[in-house]
């Protein structure tokens, strides 16, 4: 059997292909999003930003330094 570059142990077949425990792990923790699915997350925090930035606008006692921080993330 091959051995894995990253970690010298052993690999084995899944499918039709050599796979071990760090690819696996490597898939798992980094899952892909499609660009679709990425934009359409981006928006979504966009819409979670606003809200809290209303609800602060709309606080008497939000701080202002605060409110332009948000406002820099929601419109990076």
């Amino acid at each position: 059997m091959p051995l894995c570059r990253n970690d010298k142990k052993e690999m084995r077949i899944e499918g039709d292909k050599w796979v071990c425990d760090c690819d696996y792990q490597r898939d798992v923790v980094h899952k892909q999003l499609s660009h679709a699915e990425a934009l359409e997350e981006i928006e979504r925090l966009k819409e979670k930003f606003n809200k809290i930035h209303e609800a602060l606008n709309n606080h008497c006692g939000a701080s202002m330094e605060l409110l332009d921080c948000l406002h820099d993330i929601v419109h990076d």
